[in-house]
């Protein structure tokens, strides 16, 4: 009996064991922290290969954001190739290309409704007011801007911000930006990248800065950041974190949660394959999901259900995942196979109807599936780079950052 007593602990020991390291869940963080310690660990090297496996990540942190995707297999397809009207959500579509300064509201026949253009610089990411009709962004250089409905540009402010910000119900702007930093103790002199999260007025004015990397020190998850070791795309310094999207909750969950109460962050990290949720004034961070789950994924976004929507990037093919929240277990997924990879980029959509409103950033399209998997509705970017008539380059056509589908009857001032 006491053999017996002995195997059953043991596997039980086992199993808790590899739940702990695959949900982060104790003693792992602290069995963890404590090898890094002693230097028994090096984090940078010793990580678990996220899906796709160590080659394809090397091969994937070389690259920058592209700003348009060869034209292989799709070649003949542009506009809207697909509309199935009985089982798509109909309404009208934001869409931005790489590369240029307009942004173009469609319909789902693939007919402009309107479009905004900035002559001052290209931009990245708009989030449209739809009572006024403003485009407020992210510009290629670094600046915050707020664009009329007739294309005026009403303010920028410098703020070295990047891939997305949100515009709250009450104006305030929340936008991803970066300032130069040191960590003496981790990094020596070595200079590093911190991102931060910038507020502003709804008029551009500073309201206050949130560093993202302050609550990964001396905590649980300090074991995710990458070791002393030069990183791409920043020169000399480190680029610890790579946030790509924030959310800012409005509380209307909170009943569900309290990870969901009214100012709590839901940011996502490239660098740590990795989405959290961070208490809104103290910057704890409430819960992490990700590693050894997901691959340099993009555009976490909060269901009315409490689940999350993520874009998982991966290294030879992307998925659509929805995972519940706090469990960490996927009760969703859309894939298929190696003709959907974004590399970079990528965002989702849940719409009013249950489908979901996919964009492939580095393949320049966007499509909608049912709860099923079925494609229901496809546009491609009719716009091809111009490269001057190489007879070496490959067609390409420019990318799409996010598409973000609006019900009609929600754009206000479109009825000016």
């Amino acid at each position: 009996m006491k053999f017996f007593g002995t195997v059953a602990l043991c596997a039980c020991a086992f199993v808790w064991g590899a739940l702990a390291y695959r949900g982060n869940l104790f003693p792992y963080p602290q069995l963890r922290s404590a090898a890094v310690a002693l230097g028994a660990l090096d984090l940078g090297r010793e990580e678990a290969a996220p899906r796709g496996g160590r080659s394809a990540r090397k091969r994937l942190e070389t690259l920058g954001y592209l700003q348009s995707a060869p034209v292989e297999a799709d070649a003949a397809e542009s506009g809207v190739v697909l509309a199935n009207r009985q089982l798509s959500f109909d309404g009208l579509n934001l869409y931005k290309e790489t590369g240029v300064s307009t942004a173009h509201l469609i319909d789902n026949a693939g007919v402009e409704v309107y479009s905004w253009t900035m002559d001052q610089g290209r931009w990245i990411h708009a989030e449209l007011s739809p009572d006024d009709g403003a485009l407020i962004g992210v510009s290629e250089e670094g600046f915050v801007f707020r664009l009329s409905a007739d294309s005026r540009l009403e303010w920028k402010t410098p703020a070295r911000a990047h891939h997305d910000l949100q515009v709250r119900s009450d104006g305030s702007i929340w936008a991803l930006t970066r300032r130069d930093s040191r960590w003496p103790e981790r990094y020596g002199d070595q200079p590093i990248v911190e991102d931060t999260i910038t507020v502003l007025s709804p008029q551009g004015e500073l309201l206050r800065e949130i560093s993202l990397l302050e609550p990964f020190r001396g905590s649980p998850y300090e074991y995710l950041l990458p070791a002393a070791e030069p990183s791409t795309g920043q020169g000399k310094a480190y680029e610890l974190l790579h946030a790509n999207h924030v959310e800012v909750f409005d509380g209307t969950l909170a009943h569900r949660s309290a990870l969901f109460r009214e100012g709590n962050l839901l940011v996502s990290f490239r660098t740590l394959n990795a989405v959290a949720i961070l208490e809104k004034d103290s910057g704890r961070i409430l819960w992490l999901w990700g590693p050894t789950n997901l691959s340099v994924q993009h555009h976490p976004s909060l269901l009315d259900n409490g689940n999350l929507l993520i874009f998982d990037n991966g290294y030879d093919e992307s998925r659509v995942i929805e995972v519940a929240v706090p469990e960490g277990r996927i009760v969703w997924e859309y894939s298929a196979g190696p003709s959907f990879f974004s590399v970079w980029g990528g965002s989702v959509q849940r719409l009013p109807n249950g489908n979901t409103l996919i964009t492939s950033s580095a393949q320049g399209s966007v499509f909608e599936v049912t709860p099923q998997g079925q494609t229901v509705w496809k546009f491609v970017n009719p716009r091809p780079v111009d490269d001057g008539g190489s007879a070496t380059s490959r067609p390409s056509r420019w990318n799409i950052w996010r598409m973000t589908r609006f019900p009609r009857s929600a754009l206000k001032f479109l009825d000016r």
